[in-house]
């Protein structure tokens, strides 16, 4: 058998940086929507209501507070927040969301 001239590896190694090229800006876009989509999610306002509640309530002295049991505080109820959160595996899925 005869090995494959320099000409073919070229154009071999170029259809493949092709494929790769499409298939990485078809798996970003993807990435793109899912991301979006879960931004709008209700699962994922609720979250960021339940931190800006939580920043509000932040003391603006801590000279009369302990401002590490504060922190350790609202951050035990941000993690029971997000694990009582569904992790349905997709972007979103409105089944999870209705009560």
């Amino acid at each position: 058998q005869q090995a494959p001239s320099a000409s073919t590896l070229t154009l071999g190694a170029a259809k493949a940086a092709a494929l790769l090229e499409r298939q990485l800006t078809l798996a970003k876009t993807r990435a793109h929507s899912t991301a979006l989509q879960t931004l709008g999610s209700s699962r994922f306002h609720a979250v960021a209501d339940s931190v800006a509640v939580l920043a509000s309530e932040v003391p603006l002295s801590g000279a009369d507070t302990e401002l590490k049991r504060l922190a350790a505080d609202a951050e035990a109820r941000l993690t029971e927040a997000v694990t009582a959160l569904h992790d349905t595996g997709h972007a979103y899925n409105a089944e999870a969301d209705t009560p």
